[in-house]
């Protein structure tokens, strides 16, 4: 018996050679490109045998198929979608809660009644499905239902009784998926047609298993991609983005059969396009076996600053100084330049010195060269992206100590600084320490807190005398007076070098007052001159 029109090449196995088949086949049964089906999860599709969720996505896909589940015979609804069967009332004991008892099972199925085959049917014969369908313009899908094909008893390989069509059950998968709707097959790659016989019984009265009574046949549709071309994303960028451009791409490719779909140039294969060299380029895009070149351009990075950045030291490249070090920073250099206009701009100027990265440093006083970089950087904004430029300088630069012309002699032990006629000391208060450097003692605040604290410099005269202090502070100090320990009188700020002159008008200890404001301010004494009248 012929079914659904026309017949072509004989295909036939025995169950155990197309369950192999089918297993081996699996891995084909991808569509080019990939495409992640999206399916309805809220709402159960179903027929008489089982239910399943349907694709969402305008394809025919279909995931988590299964057979009804019902609470017993008299259970009329699927437990999962809800699906309602005929139930044949049939009156049982009360005791048997609705089910047929054992004993009564089986009484019925002494003369089954079916599909009667031999004892030597070992399998199907199917012959009408081809390996292949060629989907065009003309033919846009497979109608897999209109398909004329036959299926056929095997008896030991052969071909033997054809079977009537409800006696069979045919289902078509894709990509391991039950095709609920094969009517219409679009999806390019390998279907499997699975055969097997329902409600056959052997001659002798007894029901078949149709899994052993059933065939799996692979076919394939062909519905490759025939063209793609760009539809989206730039193709001109500035050399310095480093092809920020195509990741921008999308394509549109065409099918055999003239259905149109988008894909990312993440999906294909791309030769990097060259986005350092400037002017128009080429670059090719493979995809689905189809190569595409895309001219696109690269432009050089404007400019923004004309003519280069001019940077100077104020203080030249040999500093002086009466201290241990000096801090400079980035307001000791002149940076000088001109800006072209329409592009909003940042610039930030740092110094660069032993990989540190600073707006200001301290630099030590010695003989050693110190390698300080300073470093301009423009930020501005170029078709969407950020930009910078930066422009750097380098200096080296000494610091040394200034020359020292001191006449009087200078020793200090312990706290005792000796001078002319008279005796001069250190009564140093907790939190100051002090040291001779080139002939100068040198007061530093080494206190970790900020605030007022000070160190007496007391001056033992013989009689009525001027006392004139050459005296030098880093960072700014207040120098006071008082004898015989009364409260500080008015004094004065100093800063920088300078001669200070005090009138002792008895004899006896003079306490002159200096006083630190803040951590590490360093007060240099360089010399201390007693003159006595006549």
């Amino acid at each position: 018996m012929k079914v659904k029109g026309k017949t072509s090449a004989l295909i036939a196995a025995c169950a155990g050679i197309f369950a192999g088949a089918f297993v081996s086949g699996c891995a084909d049964m991808k569509a080019t490109p990939p495409h992640e089906h999206t399916y309805n999860e809220s709402e159960w599709l179903h027929d008489d045998a089982g239910h399943w969720r349907g694709a969402v996505c305008g394809h025919r896909e279909t995931k988590n198929y299964g057979e009804h589940v019902y609470d017993g015979a008299a259970d009329a609804d699927c437990n999962v979608c809800g699906r309602l069967r005929k139930i044949e009332e049939i009156k049982y004991p009360a005791e048997s809660n609705g089910e047929k008892p054992e004993e009564v099972k089986g009484a019925s199925d002494e003369k089954a009644e079916g599909f009667i085959i031999g004892k030597n049917t070992d399998g199907l014969i199917v012959e009408g499905i081809s390996a292949e369908y060629e989907l065009s313009t003309e033919r846009r899908a497979l109608n897999f239902d209109a398909l004329e094909y036959a299926v056929y008893l095997s008896e030991n390989g052969a071909k033997s009784e054809e079977v009537p069509p409800e006696y069979y059950e045919t289902t078509v998968y894709y990509g391991g998926n039950k095709v609920f709707s094969p009517q219409e097959l679009t999806d390019d790659g390998q279907y499997t047609v699975s055969i097997k016989l329902v409600g056959a019984v052997y001659a002798e009265g007894e029901n078949t298993d149709a899994d052993d009574l059933s065939v799996r046949i692979e076919f394939k549709v062909k519905n490759g991609v025939k063209s793609f071309s760009l539809t989206e994303g730039r193709t001109g960028q500035v050399s310095s983005l480093n092809d920020k451009m195509s990741a921008t791409w999308k394509f549109e490719a065409v099918r055999a059969n003239g259905d149109k779909f988008t894909f990312d140039g993440s999906d294909a294969e791309l030769v990097p396009p060259d986005t350092e060299t400037v002017g128009t380029r080429t670059t090719t895009v493979k995809y689905a076996g189809i190569v595409k070149r895309i001219e696109y351009t690269v432009n050089p990075v404007p400019g923004i600053v004309d003519g280069g950045v001019e940077i100077t030291a104020k203080s030249g490249a040999d500093i002086e100084t009466d201290l241990n070090f000096v801090r400079i920073s980035t307001d000791d250099f002149d940076v000088e330049y001109s800006v072209n206009a329409g592009y909003d701009y940042s610039v930030k100027t740092v110094l660069v010195c032993n990989g540190e990265e600073t707006e200001s440093l301290e630099l030590e006083t010695g003989e050693s060269v110190h390698h300080v970089t300073v470093r301009v950087t423009f930020t501005y904004t170029v078709e969407g992206e950020t930009i910078t430029k930066v422009y750097p300088q380098s200096f080296e630069i000494t610091v040394r100590k200034k020359p020292q012309n001191i006449n009087l002699p200078h020793v200090y032990g312990g706290a005792e600084i000796m001078s002319g006629d008279g005796a001069v000391r250190l009564n140093a208060q907790d939190g100051f320490t002090a040291s001779v450097n080139d002939g100068a003692l040198e007061i530093r605040n080494s206190k970790e807190e900020y605030g007022l604290i000070y160190t007496g410099l007391v001056i033992d005269v013989e009689k009525p005398a001027t006392v004139k202090l050459n005296i030098a502070v880093a960072d700014g100090a207040y120098c006071g007076v008082t004898v015989d320990g009364d409260d500080l009188g008015e004094g004065q700020d100093l800063e920088g070098e300078q001669e200070l002159t005090f009138v002792f008008a008895e004899s006896g200890e003079n306490t002159i007052y200096i006083l630190a404001n803040n951590e590490f301010d360093l007060i240099i004494i360089k010399g201390v001159e007693i003159i006595y009248g006549e």
